[in-house]
């Protein structure tokens, strides 16, 4: 059994060196802001490459499950380490140069990331089989967010900008070589001898048929809203919150307990989405109630830290050594592990609608085209709006899904009946 996890070619080994290339280039990006700025770039000009990157990878995501059909995960992750190379590179010209060089590597990067989350998406939703969906995408969320984990703990250790920016570039670069361990979809069998997918030929008018068919699938469209709001918090969670109410080695230790959190949480969560003790649409929407009451008490948390904004700042940031901190610290666990779930439903519901790679293809392109699209807005909003303001509209967005990803979640049959390697038309 271990022995056929082992080969190259298996739906494990696929998954774990895709979480070891996303965790180098994508985990660096997200340990970058997630301590308030990328660079040396203050607030508003870190919002402002943000929200640059997000608008780009949502307009590339509209084409990016087609990508992926066409050219396959190795070269799609090839082109994705290369982006995201000239991103860090950008970065480090910036501190001396001019800020819009930034901007132009957050544009490359933008477009990296849809096709990178696109394969990656496939690999993760078709590759495994229908009971181990839920365990593959907390494997592969568990391997990626070390990197932002890693990205903390450097923080703390005085590496100053310019170097991390060199270091995610030379690593990137050597994940550009883990790439090429990437095998064809077609010959990766899984451990019960079936096939991802069979060896068709990519067809352009075909893939111009089915990919309006996507953008009007009546379960992704229920579940628009959960997909727009689903990395809109970030943007209150590292801007409004971290980077505004505590001090430089305070955000590097929140940053180190909120991505460990998440690890936790798309372990777990994902480890009962396969839970045989009950049918597949009871865990869909179980797995709804539970997200809902783990974003419910972690929005209140907020609202009440909100309440003390003012004395919060008036002390120049709370710090890890207050004895006060406790509560804000249980308060990012719960964030840290809420934001997970979400992904690991979001994911797992795509994955439950269909086994066919080349249809998950596009509903991944699909899922990050919303996703991107909500997450630019809020960027683009953050510095408009008070911050308990943020806090209330991300209530609002979250709660306004729900009633809509119920449909959706009841709607889910107990097992996807046909063959994976059928015609996708």
């Amino acid at each position: 059994m271990y022995v056929d996890h082992l080969r190259l070619n298996s739906p494990l080994s696929q998954l774990v060196l895709v979480g070891i290339i996303c965790c180098v280039m994508i985990g660096a990006y997200n340990s970058s802001y997630g301590i308030g700025t990328l660079g040396n770039l203050d607030r508003r000009g870190t919002t402002t490459v943000n929200t640059v990157f997000y608008v780009t990878c949502s307009l590339a995501s509209i084409i990016s499950g087609s990508l992926n059909n066409m050219l396959g995960p190795k070269l799609i992750f090839l082109i994705g380490c290369g982006t995201y190379i000239i991103y860090f590179l950008m970065i480090w010209f910036s501190s001396n140069a001019h800020d819009t060089l930034t901007i132009v590597g957050a544009t490359f990067a933008g477009f990296g990331c849809a096709i990178i989350w696109t394969a990656q998406g496939v690999i993760m939703m078709a590759y495994p089989m229908e009971n181990q969906k839920g365990r593959y995408f907390g494997i592969f969320w568990a391997i990626f967010n070390i990197g932002a984990f890693v990205g903390g703990l450097l923080t703390l250790c005085g590496v100053t900008s310019n170097v991390a920016s060199v270091s995610f570039a030379v690593l990137t670069g050597i994940s550009s070589l883990i790439s090429l361990l990437l095998v064809n979809p077609a010959t990766v069998v899984r451990n019960d001898g079936s096939r991802v997918t069979t060896k068709t030929q990519f067809q352009v008018h075909h893939e111009l048929r089915q990919l309006p068919k996507t953008f009007m699938h009546k379960k992704l469209l229920l579940l628009c809203p959960l997909f727009f709001y689903s990395n809109w918090f970030y943007s209150y969670r590292f801007g409004s919150f971290n980077s505004e109410l505590f001090t430089t080695r305070t955000r590097a230790f929140n940053s180190i307990f909120y991505w460990a959190s998440q690890i936790l949480g798309s372990l777990t969560f994902g480890q009962f989405l396969d839970n045989p003790l009950f049918t597949r649409p009871k865990r869909a929407v179980l797995g709804l109630y539970f997200l809902t009451f783990f974003y419910a008490a972690t929005w209140l948390g907020c609202i009440f830290m909100e309440r003390s904004r003012n004395e919060i700042k008036a002390h120049q940031g709370m710090d890890i050594t207050e004895n006060h901190y406790t509560g804000p610290l249980v308060l990012l666990l719960l964030c840290g592990i809420s934001d997970s779930m979400i992904q690991t439903w979001c994911y797992w519901m795509l994955g439950a609608i269909t086994n066919n790679a080349m249809i998950l293809s596009r509903f991944s392109g699909f899922y990050k085209c919303i996703q991107a699209a909500g997450t630019a807005i809020a960027w683009s909003i953050a510095l408009e709006l008070q911050p308990l303001d943020l806090v209330l509209i991300n209530c609002a967005i979250f709660f306004t899904g729900v009633p809509f990803a119920y449909f959706a979640a009841r709607d889910i049959t107990k097992a996807n009946h046909f063959p994976v390697h059928t015609d996708d038309s």
